[in-house]
């Protein structure tokens, strides 16, 4: 703390003392947690962002998809087939393998027979084959790792109600300057 208080310019990421967030952020920011100094606005805020978007994947983690239905078994296993939505057609075109048979095959269909063809298709897919296998995986775990992951989500909700509130404030705000009025 004394070493922040010789600080002369910059910008301070604070952030608020343990305990309930509305009584909390109405306390002075000198009664804060100092997390880090910076020389610029813009350098606080990228951790600020960064430490948010951690708080927020790490509670993704542990948050319980819901149950799956046996269709979503069902389309888990039919991903899996697929290789996470890629059938072998696309995974053939990405990779530049196209066959000419298969193009062929595509000539022969009259242009208002041909099936539109949505490019961001396979990506719709690979995310909902991620969606399924992390349902499906989450829900074969043992009971008590499920309950050990659940028992965090409180603690992870603080975090990051905590982390939100975070501020980049200058670092007159919190240390004012001897013989500066504000």
């Amino acid at each position: 703390m004394a070493l922040s208080a010789l600080m002369l310019s910059g910008w301070l990421l604070m952030a608020p003392p343990q305990g309930d967030l509305t009584v909390v952020l109405s306390q002075p920011l000198a009664t804060w947690e100092q997390v880090k100094a910076f020389d610029t606005a813009i350098a606080c805020e990228y951790l600020k962002a960064d430490l948010l978007k951690d708080a927020q994947s790490e509670l993704a983690g542990v948050t319980p998809p819901p149950v799956p239905s046996e269709a979503d078994q069902r389309e888990w296993v039919k991903c899996q087939q697929e290789g996470y939505g890629l059938d072998d057609s696309l995974r053939r075109r990405r990779e530049g393998q196209e066959t000419e048979q298969e193009t062929e095959e595509e000539r022969s269909v009259p242009p208002f027979r041909r099936k539109p063809k949505n490019p961001y298709e396979p990506i719709f897919r690979q995310v909902f084959c991620e969606s399924a296998r992390r349902s499906v995986e989450y829900h074969a775990l043992p009971a008590a790792e499920r309950l050990r992951r659940e028992a965090r989500l409180p603690e992870l909700r603080a975090q990051e109600q905590r982390t939100k509130a975070t501020r980049c404030v200058p670092a007159e705000a919190v240390y004012p300057m001897p013989g500066k009025s504000k």
